[in-house]
């Protein structure tokens, strides 16, 4: 599992990769799925933008980063499942 430079945010595509799930359960499906309500519980919670819980890039670096509570989510999503 993967954390961003402050720590704050957890790779998401390193969590998928490493449950050993098909695409289906890519972080990209979660949120285009079910996830785009949770995110919008956690920012309202944490009282800031979407764009400061979850961020993704490109590239052969890239991934989908989000906090720790969607990261969690995530992770669950992927054992449970």
């Amino acid at each position: 599992m993967g954390f961003n430079s402050k720590g704050q945010k957890v790779n998401l595509t390193n969590l998928w990769k490493a449950s050993g799930k098909d695409v289906s359960y890519q972080p990209y499906n979660w949120i285009r799925k079910s996830g785009s309500e949770f995110i919008q519980v956690v920012t309202k919670e944490l009282n800031t933008e979407p764009q400061s819980v979850l961020s993704t890039t490109r590239g052969r670096t890239g991934g989908t980063w989000a906090h720790k509570q969607i990261a969690l989510v995530i992770k669950v999503n992927c054992i449970n499942s």
